[in-house]
């Protein structure tokens, strides 16, 4: 009973956490980050996960044990109902509470213009797009797609590569202008 107790405060905790990530994130560019607070959401994710493996699985484990080594009969079944009932009301506002806002904030994207789509949808303030000038387009692009990463669209001058897996940045790959073609 109370690794559950412990449970449901740990997770009633990480979602006010990473409540509390998703607001300071928002907050716009000033003097002393002028590139933004957009990756201050993935700090408290990183709290969120320290607190999931250090609180949860550590009392768990502890308590598992000790029940193994000394068996205790149930005592008072209405509490880890009620327990497991607070604890489900969480989970469920919580994730009812994230699908409404995303369906709210994201539209689905338009066929017209999907990359502005994109970066409206999934990026915030800071540095999120990073052009890259190239030689040879299409060999970039090969080794690209060879490291693992896709193409997002494409068009004759240049490639946005999905790179989201490696810290959320998006690269867009331009074909670097000859100057004995230019003329």
């Amino acid at each position: 009973m109370l690794s559950e107790a412990v449970h449901s405060l740990v997770d009633t905790v990480n979602e006010l956490l990473l409540l509390y990530g998703i607001a300071r994130s928002l907050r716009p560019a000033d003097r002393v980050h002028p590139l933004g607070y957009g990756r201050e959401l993935y700090f408290w994710s990183f709290v969120v996960a320290l607190l999931i493996f250090a609180l949860g699985a550590g009392v768990s484990a502890y308590e598992g044990v000790d029940h193994l080594l000394h068996p205790v009969p149930l005592e008072r079944p209405l509490v880890i109902f009620v327990v497991l009932a607070v604890s489900l009301a969480f989970e469920v506002g919580y994730q009812r509470h994230t699908q409404f806002r995303n369906e709210w904030i994201s539209p689905p994207p338009s066929p017209a213009n999907i990359y502005a789509d994109f970066l409206n949808r999934h990026h915030r303030e800071g540095i999120q797009h990073i052009g890259m000038p190239v030689d040879d387009l299409a060999r970039s692009v090969a080794v690209y797609e060879k490291l693992g990463y896709h193409v997002r669209q494409a068009g004759a001058q240049h490639a946005y590569m999905d790179t989201d897996s490696v810290g959320g940045i998006s690269v867009e790959l331009v074909q670097h202008p000859h100057p004995a073609k230019a003329q």
